[in-house]
């Protein structure tokens, strides 16, 4: 008997219903992606709107000025690219959470956590995602991100 597989592709993700039991349907939980490559926004763009999630993107962080502007709902988690230009995935989300103060922060990165701390680019004890990464620990770092922030 093989072992069992876990989510790595759009195809193995199950249906929002069953992903997301502890997510009140009537209030879609939003994610502002700041990710500056187009094809790898558009994937975890993909990814994070088939698990259920209303999703925002950006490019940039002027990208981001202006998503947040034209949004008048609430952000409720960012997943930023801590290589995000022109100042870095921590300064750009920390421009978010200020018109945005109840978002949590996911940061992601194809560099290790060690060498981002080393670099003074990501503060030690922040939430980390380490690129690349299955579809699976996307979603549930998104959910452990999600159920730990502050209310």
């Amino acid at each position: 008997m093989s072992e069992p597989r876990g989510i790595d592709t759009l195809r193995d993700l199950p249906d929002r219903r069953r992903m997301r039991p502890d997510v009140d349907p009537a209030r879609a939980v939003t994610v502002l992606v700041l990710e500056p490559y187009p094809g790898v926004r558009d994937i975890l763009t993909r990814i994070l709107g088939r698990a259920g999630y209303r999703v925002l993107g950006a490019g940039s962080r002027e990208q981001a000025e202006q998503v947040c502007a034209g949004h008048s709902g609430v952000i409720d988690l960012i997943l930023a690219e801590v290589d995000f230009p022109p100042t870095g995935g921590v300064r750009a989300a920390l421009a978010v959470t200020g018109r945005h103060p109840g978002a949590a922060v996911l940061y992601c990165s194809g560099h290790s956590r060690q060498l981002l701390v080393r670099l003074g680019a990501l503060p030690p004890d922040v939430p980390f995602l380490a690129k690349p990464f299955l579809v699976g620990d996307l979603l549930a770092d998104v959910r452990e991100v999600l159920w730990w922030r502050p209310q």
